[in-house]
């Protein structure tokens, strides 16, 4: 449901004259909505933006374009908070308990 959508999007942004800006804004403008929907569902953040990432790259012949445009500021700026979080919410201390490592 979401990719023809996001494909007719990112067909419009890759049409206008101001595409490289445009495509920067559009796709954060889609991860962060993304993130922020499954933070909503009491899911993790990280989850709806690689979900999010997957339709715009796999958006029929747009997506391929759009993250090496956007990849400088998605590995400098949105990457590093992403993973942050995720690593700083793992509970370290679960491999201890041995139901955790299985039967035995």
């Amino acid at each position: 449901m979401a990719r023809p959508l996001i494909g007719r999007l990112l067909g419009l942004v890759q049409r206008s004259k101001n595409s490289g800006d445009l495509r920067a804004a559009t796709v954060v403008g889609l991860l962060g909505p993304a993130a922020t929907g499954t933070h909503a569902l009491q899911m993790e953040p990280l989850l709806g933006a690689f979900l999010c990432a997957i339709v715009i790259g796999s958006a029929a012949g747009t997506g391929r374009r759009f993250p090496s445009t956007v990849r400088p500021f998605i590995m400098a700026v949105l990457a590093r908070p992403f993973l942050a979080t995720a690593g700083l919410q793992a509970d370290l201390s679960a491999p201890a308990v041995p139901s955790v490592l299985g039967p035995g």
